[in-house]
């Protein structure tokens, strides 16, 4: 079988309202690096993931900041 060279690096950015613990965000690093292995055939040290946090006074939706709704369920 023929090795393939990764050309590709993928930066993936995770933009989510603030609450997700370590351990979460582990999990979700580990999930998405395996598809990026599997789907793509990236190899593992060349996935780069990101977190933002966005802080609910931040971000709005429907018009109204989400620090300020009622339904936190969004």
């Amino acid at each position: 079988m023929r090795k393939v060279r990764c050309k590709t690096l993928p930066f993936i950015h995770v933009e989510i309202l603030e609450g997700l613990t370590e351990d979460q965000k582990q999990e979700i690093v580990e999930e998405v690096t395996s598809s990026f292995q599997r789907v793509a055939k990236v190899p593992q040290d060349k996935v780069f993931i990101f977190f933002e946090d966005l802080t609910k006074s931040n971000y709005a939706k429907n018009g109204s900041l989400v620090s300020r709704l009622q339904d936190k369920n969004l």
